[in-house]
């Protein structure tokens, strides 16, 4: 990848964490008293949530994959084996003795923590606090999401008070840890010599 074209997806990735970030704060707009109240309504809240979540997790991961590039000189402690994972990708033999690589699926309870550690390692920052219960709020409701997602019972389509609030203590967290590494982000330092962008001349 030429330093033309990291910058280019570097911009690329620039407006979408900020897409990101201005939909985990239009989030609070959600809790009215209306939505609160109408099960369908909460259900839309739980789906929505989980989808600026893994919105954010893929760009996390992608803007990971550029540093490591751009910075290839730069030991950050990401390990072989996570950068498989980065890529989303499993690796297999077939019958001749090829390495066949493949797409794979991660599920949320794992892919969250992994993507926030690898991160942390990128900033230097401490990992999240993965003893809060907001965390454990979190991934109980992305299970939740899951159910009225894949609807197979009618009882479980019914989001009950409590999910409300664990859905909002998991909303909690997540803006926590995004805050503690908000701060560190700095797309030109991260970048270190990052090109300028590209013009339309």
């Amino acid at each position: 990848m030429t330093n033309t074209e990291i910058g280019i997806k570097l911009q690329e990735l620039a407006r979408l964490w900020l897409v990101n970030i201005e939909e985990v704060k239009s989030m609070g707009s959600f809790f009215t008293i209306d939505n609160i109240n109408d099960n369908f309504q909460r259900k839309i809240m739980v789906r929505n949530f989980f989808a600026v979540v893994e919105g954010y997790l893929y760009v996390t991961r992608e803007l990971i994959k550029l540093i490591l590039i751009k910075n290839k000189n730069i030991n950050y402690g990401i390990t072989f084996h996570e950068m498989i994972a980065l890529n989303g990708k499993a690796v297999s033999l077939d019958k001749t003795g090829q390495a066949i690589g493949k797409d794979t699926f991660y599920p949320f309870e794992a892919n969250l923590p992994f993507t926030l550690n690898c991160f942390a390692k990128i900033l230097e920052t401490p990992k999240p606090d993965y003893s809060d219960n907001g965390y454990a709020k979190l991934i109980r409701m992305s299970k939740r999401r899951n159910d009225i997602t894949h609807p197979k019972s009618a009882g479980l389509q019914i989001i009950t008070d409590n999910e409300i609030k664990d859905i909002l203590l998991g909303l909690g967290w997540f803006i926590r840890t995004h805050g503690q590494t908000a701060t560190k982000i700095n797309f030109n330092e991260l970048f270190l010599q990052t090109p300028p962008p590209p013009t339309n001349s």
